[in-house]
């Protein structure tokens, strides 16, 4: 696994518990489908940091490992 797959996986971790507690997605014991989710969604949170980096005023030789991954939500998201 490449850090493209695992760098951001507490944040889709995050992510998808929100989305399953909101009854936007179902796992229903698809263990398969479920580790797709994570991969895809570890992968597509790494993609937009890259993208953003790229496109930011910040130097673009910064490697991702130094932004740390997202494993719990802003305390203002938490209160509402």
């Amino acid at each position: 696994m490449s850090e493209r797959d695992t760098h951001f996986r507490g944040f889709a971790e995050l992510l998808l518990a929100e989305l399953y507690d909101n009854n936007l997605i179902e796992f229903a014991g698809d263990s398969e489908k479920l580790q797709l989710l994570f991969k895809t969604t570890t992968q597509r949170a790494y993609d937009l940091v890259i993208h953003t980096l790229y496109h930011s005023r910040y130097d673009r030789e910064i490697p991702s490992v130094s932004i740390p991954d997202m494993t719990a939500w802003p305390e203002s998201e938490q209160e509402q």
